[in-house]
């Protein structure tokens, strides 16, 4: 790939993020995909990191799950929703799931490809009576895009972006 074929590449990745908005109204077979933030005001917060090497490298320039988990908690909790621990969700059978997934990957050494997925899972039972269920996605918005190595700290800005409409969403229908 001839230098000029990079810059363009890395310019049209790091300028132009793709974003993809599934819990938007009417998204999804028959508007299904945001029909089902009502109703739940307990969650719980789960950060799925890349994998370790990669975890590593953002880690060198101050991104951290401890941190992306704290700063979704507290915008959630200053939106007015409970924030519980995993361990308690399980056994609350009205507790969601909101999970941050960081993918991250480096093509070449100009930029670091970065996807962010925060999405919204569910509990629903298997069976009328019984303590049995299963999980389901209700919500999800994310974005894709590229990064230099000095401006990965912006994933926190990035995640702030996804959480804020999540919170909107979560408003609007609560």
């Amino acid at each position: 790939m001839s230098k000029y074929t990079c810059i363009i590449y890395s310019i049209l990745l790091g300028i132009f993020s793709a974003q993809t908005n599934a819990g938007s109204p009417g998204a999804g077979p028959q508007g299904f995909t945001n029909s089902s933030l009502k109703g739940f005001h307990t969650v719980a917060v789960h950060i799925d990191p890349p994998e370790a090497p990669y975890y590593a490298d953002i880690s060198r320039y101050g991104v951290s799950r401890t941190k992306l988990e704290e700063q979704v908690t507290k915008r959630l909790q200053d939106a007015g929703i409970h924030v519980i621990s995993l361990a308690q969700a399980i056994e609350d059978p009205a507790a969601a799931l909101i999970e941050l997934r960081l993918r991250v990957a480096m093509p070449n050494n100009l930029y670091y490809s970065i996807g962010l997925n925060l999405s919204v899972r569910r509990k629903a039972t298997l069976a009328p009576g019984n303590n049995a269920y299963y999980s389901v996605e209700t919500w999800s918005d994310g974005l894709v895009g590229g990064l230099a190595q000095t401006d990965l700290p912006k994933i926190y800005t990035y995640t702030s972006q996804i959480v804020d409409r999540f919170i909107a969403a979560y408003q609007t229908q609560n």
